[in-house]
C-alpha cells in the first residue's frame, strides 16, 4: 500500500504540512476523525565535511537517513528537525549530524566526514548517501570521491576533496558530490568540474570535504526536514 489515494481513499483532497525548524503538528479534527493515518517524510542532518590534514584533504559528510512510512497520529506530536554537523577545521573532523525526530520516529543524523589520516572513506548513515572518499596528496589521481546518492532528494553525501595537485572532478561539491562554480548542490550527484555550493538547508545533505589542492574548506551538513501528508 504503497500509493497515498489508496491508502486515504480517492476521494479524499491531500493536505499536507513542512517542518524546517522544531514544532508541533496539531492534526486537524478531520484527520483524527477519519482515523488519524498520516504519510510520514523524515530526514536527520548531513554530517559536516573532513578538513584538510597534512596529508591531504577530508572526506564528505553522510546525507542524513530518509524515512518515508505510513503513521497513526492520535494527539499533538512533537517535531525536532536536526541541525547540520559542523564543517571540519583544518587537520580536524567535521560533526555528525542530529537527528529528526517525529512522535517515536526517528531519522539519524548522517555521519562525520573525516581529514586524511590514512582513512578516505566518507562519512554514511544507513538510508542516506554516503560522502565521498579523499584522496592523499601523493595519490596519481588524486580526484576526492562523488558522495552518494540520497533518497526522493535527500540525504545525498557530500563529496570528497581532492589532493594536491588533483583535477577538482568528482569531490569539490555538497550535497551529492561535485558541482560546477556557482551551482546549487546537486541531489543526485554531478561529476563535473569546480567548487559547487553549500548544500541547500532542510535537504538533509551531507558537506562536502576540504580540498587543499585550491584551498577550498570543508563545508556544514544541510538541516533536516519533515512532512506530513493526510487526506480529508
Amino acid at each position: 500500500m504503497s500509493d497515498s489515494s489508496e491508502f486515504f481513499g480517492a476521494s479524499s483532497k491531500l493536505r499536507f504540512q513542512d517542518f524546517t525548524t522544531n514544532g508541533t503538528f496539531n492534526p486537524p479534527a478531520a484527520l483524527l476523525a477519519a482515523g488519524g493515518n498520516a504519510r510520514l517524510l523524515l530526514v536527520g542532518a548531513g554530517g559536516g565535511g573532513g578538513g584538510s590534514g597534512t596529508n591531504g584533504p577530508g572526506s564528505g559528510g553522510g546525507g542524513g537517513e530518509v524515512i518515508e512510512r505510513f503513521v497513526n497520529v492520535t494527539g499533538a506530536t512533537t517535531v525536532t528537525i536536526g541541525g547540520g554537523g559542523a564543517a571540519g577545521g583544518t587537520a580536524a573532523d567535521g560533526a555528525d549530524g542530529s537527528n529528526s525526530v517525529f512522535g517515536s520516529v526517528t531519522a539519524r543524523g548522517g555521519k562525520k566526514g573525516v581529514y586524511f589520516s590514512g582513512t578516505a572513506v566518507g562519512g554514511d548513515c544507513p538510508g542516506a548517501g554516503i560522502g565521498g572518499s579523499s584522496q592523499s596528496r601523493s595519490d596519481s589521481q588524486p580526484n576526492g570521491g562523488m558522495g552518494g546518492i540520497g533518497r526522493l532528494g535527500f540525504g545525498a553525501g557530500g563529496g570528497g576533496g581532492a589532493g594536491v595537485g588533483g583535477g577538482l572532478s568528482h569531490g569539490a561539491g555538497g550535497g551529492g558530490g561535485a558541482g560546477g562554480p556557482g551551482d546549487t548542490a546537486e541531489p543526485f550527484g554531478d561529476s563535473r568540474s569546480g567548487t559547487g555550493s553549500a548544500p541547500e538547508a532542510n535537504t538533509g545533505n551531507g558537506g562536502r570535504g576540504a580540498n587543499n589542492a585550491t584551498g577550498v574548506a570543508a563545508q556544514a551538513g544541510a538541516s533536516g526536514f519533515c512532512r506530513v501528508v493526510w487526506g480529508e
